[in-house]
């Protein structure tokens, strides 16, 4: 992975050539959601994209992605997954379905323009379609951003299915610091609930001999450490406390 923070470039270090990495640029930053065409054009992605968002995530950056792209020379249409009334929008066989049907005319790649739940679907559909995708976040709110897992809802019950991970991910602090409080708390929870992982796996090694990889032990002690000495700054939903949390 690439990471780029305010114009300044830094590789995911300590991973060894044991591991596999995704091959995705990542960018945090102030105000940057108005570049995400450049990153694109960097990575000859095409032309051509399908934005997938809802309701309020449309206004908090889908809007405005539409817009930039249109002025960049970008053909982007949107696909504004359906409001259900009070039930809130599930990764399942409605919003996938939305999707696949919004594929024509056949863009070149997807965006996905919001957290969780629409990473998931999108991810699962670029895998699907065979196209690559875009993730512009608008909140901290989990730690799935690069996942090639998608947790999808199938004939009422939860499963799991093959995704893509995107190419690019596009972490505007601006954006995610207007997200609801309790998003990046959830965000936070999910990165801190490691420390149960890391339990359970020391755990299974003592009770069944599981084998514990110490490099990623070690990269997950790492990223808890230095959530832990920001805590204040991430519950401020500071620049600095958002890319810690995003970065770790």
């Amino acid at each position: 992975m690439n990471y780029y923070y305010e114009n300044e470039m830094f590789k995911l270090e300590g991973i060894s050539t044991e591991h596999t990495i995704s091959d995705i640029d990542i960018y945090i930053g102030k105000g940057i959601l108005k570049n995400t065409s450049s990153y694109i054009k960097k990575r000859n992605m095409g032309k051509r994209c399908l934005i997938v968002a809802d309701g309020n995530t449309y206004l908090a950056a889908g809007k405005a992605l539409a817009e930039n792209f249109a002025h960049d020379g970008f053909a982007a249409d949107v696909c504004l997954l359906r409001d259900r009334g009070e039930e809130r929008i599930e990764a399942d066989e409605l919003s996938v379905g939305q999707v696949m049907m919004s594929l024509e005319p056949e863009p070149d790649f997807l965006i996905a323009c919001g957290s969780g739940v629409i990473n998931d679907i999108t991810r699962f559909v670029s895998y699907t379609a065979k196209k690559p995708f875009v993730s512009v976040g608008t909140a901290a709110s989990m730690d799935g951003y690069t996942s090639v897992t998608a947790p999808m809802i199938f004939n009422g019950k939860k499963v799991h299915r093959h995704g893509n991970a995107p190419k690019i991910l596009v972490l505007d602090t601006e954006i995610l610091k207007n997200a609801p409080k309790e998003l990046t708390m959830a965000g936070f929870g999910d990165v801190y609930g490691k420390f149960i992982a890391k339990a359970d796996w020391l755990l299974s090694n003592i009770t069944t001999g599981e084998e514990v990889d110490g490099q990623a032990l070690g990269l997950i002690t790492q990223a808890l450490e230095k959530l832990t000495r920001n805590v204040e700054e991430i519950c401020s939903a500071t620049d600095e406390g958002l890319k810690r949390l995003l970065k770790d």
